[in-house]
């Protein structure tokens, strides 16, 4: 266990945007927010076209930065860290990425393996809620991370390329997409879970699901029931209404989507590509329900500090 002093501010670059949250650990497992913004970056899109990082993309990046070091001085961070994960892993020019942050910025990137990123994600998701045994999934812009857990103990993690803007991207080229299109993507989802090898749920086991994706997706529902969307973390989102916030953002135009209560305006372009992967796994799993976590891998990074100790499901709030 590490003791730390002061506000710890945590970045993360990913394949859709970048975020920084500002906490304030308050022993074992509890963060309090100071702080927290977003940028949207969409490298993944240049880097599937090129497999490099464009002088632009890398650009709009560090335009982020220069505010999110601006936030975590003007919160009092004591410790930055901050991460890049799918498609700066992915990139040609990665390290050479990283290395001008470094320069021009005063703080190392550390870049996650899939498995690193996928045990951060677990930490932060599966942590905060009341759950002992499952299968954890976290959709990002490029890549699906899925963890199997018993006892809240990892048991496996693997990456998988089924970010919801990449899916977008590669299958979805109608506005609206076509059942067809839609099919397609699907079929390839499949196909890479099995090859996996994610089996479906045994007795006793939960379904976790985190990330913007997920979240957007439950913010639909809960907007459609007049549910106060403060109490997304820990919400349920049966397979069933699941299905029909897909319907409904698969259904319309994109310039149409940004009316649809509870989705935020930058993810309507991802937002179906990264739906569809999700209801396959839930149905490859035949999964009845997804536990929503508003938590993961920058709270799990954060709370790595102090413990990766998990506390016991009756020690856990989710209001």
């Amino acid at each position: 266990m590490s003791k730390v002093q002061g506000p710890v501010a945590v970045i993360d670059i990913g394949s859709n945007s970048a975020r920084i949250v500002v906490y304030r650990l308050e022993g074992g497992l509890s963060t309090q927010i100071l702080a927290s913004s977003r940028g949207s970056l969409r490298l993944v899109r240049e880097l599937d076209a090129t497999h490099k990082l464009s002088r632009e993309a890398q650009e709009r990046c560090w335009e982020a930065l220069q505010d999110f070091r601006a936030i975590a001085l003007g919160s009092g961070a004591t410790q930055t860290m901050a991460l890049g994960t799918s498609a700066i892993r992915d990139a040609e020019n990665g390290k050479a990425f990283m290395a001008e942050i470094h320069k021009r910025f005063g703080f190392e990137v550390r870049i996650l393996s899939g498995e690193e990123e996928a045990r951060y994600g677990f930490l932060g998701a599966v942590g905060g809620l009341p759950v002992e045994h499952g299968v954890l999934f976290d959709v990002g812009g490029g890549s699906m991370q899925v963890t199997r857990f018993r006892q809240r103990r990892v048991m496996s993690a693997l990456s998988l390329p089924l970010g919801s803007l990449r899916l977008s991207d590669a299958f979805l080229k109608s506005d609206p997409p076509t059942s067809g299109e839609m099919r397609r993507l699907c079929d390839h989802a499949r196909a890479l879970l099995d090859k996996a090898g994610i089996a479906r749920l045994e007795p006793g086991e939960s379904v976790v699901g985190t990330g913007g994706t997920v979240r957007n997706l439950a913010k639909i529902d809960l907007r459609s029931r007049d549910y106060p969307v403060s109490r997304l973390h820990g919400y349920q989102l049966s397979r069933k209404r699941l299905k029909e916030a897909l319907e409904l953002v698969s259904g319309r135009r994109l310039k149409k989507r940004s009316g649809i209560p509870g989705l935020n305006e930058d993810r309507g372009d991802s937002i179906v590509g990264g739906g569809l992967a999700i209801s396959s796994i839930v149905q490859l799993l035949e999964a009845d329900e997804i536990w929503v976590s508003g938590q993961g891998i920058r709270e799990g990074l954060a709370r790595s500090l102090v413990s990766e100790d998990m506390p016991p499901p009756r020690d856990v709030r989710t209001t």
